[in-house]
């Protein structure tokens, strides 16, 4: 059993007030010496036992009041067999399990399942139930029915969470529109995942569950995490050496709540280990790499960065390529040279050949020399 304002817990100290009272109150009997006491009349002892018992009971009474009403204002929320005993009218449920990508941490897809069947053991015979998984939106449905075994059935084979973000309301949409066909008046919707921040944005819609429908939540997962990730890479080829050199960037951050004082980053090109990075993170904060690397093969390849030492692997490894493209092929066809002047194509190859990084391969031919079979393979062609 728990309670939504435990804090009200506290009135139960007003307890000691009607006992005080009782206390202070009680009646002292007064000693009297008397000459002769055969002239008295003696006074019933039932009489007196029961205004003694009288006095207790109202001194209970007082005191069950403040409790009851300290813990009513508590709100408490009962579960198993107590809940049986307070609540035994029959009632039509829908259970919401969380399959989004951060339920792959850990095992916390598996203590949802737990938790979704723990629910499924508490209802009773005759009940109904209804689950629905879900993502950014729902995924699968199994609507309402009395058969609690084929739901739990459901629940042990349901596939495991995608790479899909989580939003709260469309799953409750659903939920509250399959609440409109229950047999009974009894409603409630049971909420199960992790409670991502971004779950629920903080400027969505009025919308709200229909009236004497009661939500409610389960969180699963540990306050504790760790959790690294590449959240992007950007490569750009280095305009002052060789034209294979390029700049490896990539992000790295810790979204945990704990610091991690040695992360290794390793990059891989085509299938093989080409560099690897050591990068310290506190905790929610991010880092950037760097890896010069030299690409001599001409073409696509097919890169990798990836961090370890966390429990979520799934967002772990970023992949990317790079393309080393062929110098382009110019052609350039010198004209005649005179004693006065200096043939043009010769300014033009010592103006490309003074780059350190020239994406050019220039030729030179004379219009006899020209062939035009040759001319497809040249990008450009300068008269």
């Amino acid at each position: 059993m728990s309670f939504l304002s435990p804090w009200y817990l506290l009135g139960l100290l007003g307890i000691g007030i009607p006992l005080a009272i009782h206390l202070i109150r009680r009646q002292q009997a007064e000693r009297v010496v008397l000459p002769t006491a055969r002239f008295l009349q003696r006074a019933p002892k039932k009489l007196v036992y029961f205004q003694k018992l009288q006095q207790l009971l109202l001194l209970a009474l007082r005191i069950a009041i403040i409790g009851l009403l300290a813990f009513a204002f508590a709100r408490p929320i009962f579960s198993g067999a107590l809940s049986t005993l307070v609540d035994a009218s029959p009632q039509s449920s829908v259970i919401l399990l969380d399959t989004s990508m951060s339920m792959l941490y850990g095992d916390r897809f598996d203590q949802g399942k737990a938790a979704v069947i723990s629910e499924l053991e508490s209802l009773q015979q005759g009940d109904e139930a209804a689950i629905v998984t879900f993502a950014d939106s729902p995924a699968q449905v199994q609507l309402l029915t009395t058969d609690l075994t084929a739901l739990k059935t459901f629940v042990e084979t349901a596939p495991a969470p995608g790479y899909r973000p989580t939003h709260f309301l469309s799953a409750l949409h659903l939920a509250d529109q399959i609440l409109q066909s229950a047999h009974y008046q009894e409603k409630s919707i049971v909420l199960v995942s992790d409670y991502q921040r971004s779950a629920l944005p903080a400027q969505s819609s009025g919308w709200k569950l229909s009236p004497y429908t009661r939500l409610k939540t389960i969180k699963v997962g540990e306050a504790q995490t760790e959790n690294l990730s590449i959240t992007g890479v950007s490569a750009m080829k280095l305009s002052d050496q060789d034209q294979e050199t390029h700049r490896i960037l990539g992000r790295v951050k810790n979204s945990g709540s704990e610091a991690i004082s040695e992360v290794q980053v390793v990059l891989t090109i085509d299938g093989s280990i080409a560099a690897t990075r050591s990068v310290a993170l506190g905790d929610r904060s991010e880092a950037v790499v760097e890896f010069p690397i030299v690409l001599d093969q001409v073409g696509l390849h097919r890169c990798t960065l990836r961090v370890a030492g966390d429990r979520f692997e799934a967002d772990n490894t970023y992949y990317f390529t790079i393309r080393v493209e062929p110098p382009m092929r110019v052609l350039c066809i010198a004209g005649r040279s005179s004693s006065s002047e200096v043939d043009k194509a010769y300014w033009l190859r010592s103006a490309l050949d003074q780059q350190a990084a020239v994406p050019f391969q220039v030729d030179v031919v004379g219009p006899r020399q020209l062939v035009p079979e040759a001319l497809p393979s040249y990008a450009v062609v300068v008269l």
